[in-house]
């Protein structure tokens, strides 16, 4: 799946357009950088509610290609910049986390 399939009006794009078609393959949700870099699998959609810089790091590092915010969650504008040198595409929605993972299975992305 891409980036782009998830946007809608409740899910918007906050790094550069290119990064709308980074592909990803299922998710992993969680908050606790730890675990996910231990538990998530690369090409894995990750939600979480941490936005901040070392986010973007596990992201790298796990090669995890598009990270959603959930309930509303904004990243400082480093992040963002450093989301875009890196490639993963960032989203931000309203949506709580489990919300989400209810609402991107139901459309089919996970």
């Amino acid at each position: 799946m891409l980036t782009s399939d998830i946007l809608d009006a409740r899910y918007r794009l906050l790094t550069e357009e290119k990064t709308a078609s980074n592909v990803f393959s299922g998710c992993y949700a969680g908050d606790l950088l730890s675990i996910v870099m231990k538990s998530a699998q690369a090409k894995n959609l990750l939600i979480t509610v941490i936005p901040n810089l070392n986010t973007v790091a596990v992201a790298v590092l796990v090669d995890l290609p598009v990270i959603i915010f959930a309930e509303g969650n904004l990243p400082a504008a480093e992040t963002i910049q450093k989301a875009n040198t890196e490639s993963v595409a960032l989203v931000s929605t309203p949506l709580k986390t489990y919300e989400v993972i209810l609402d991107l299975s139901k459309r089919g992305l996970v």
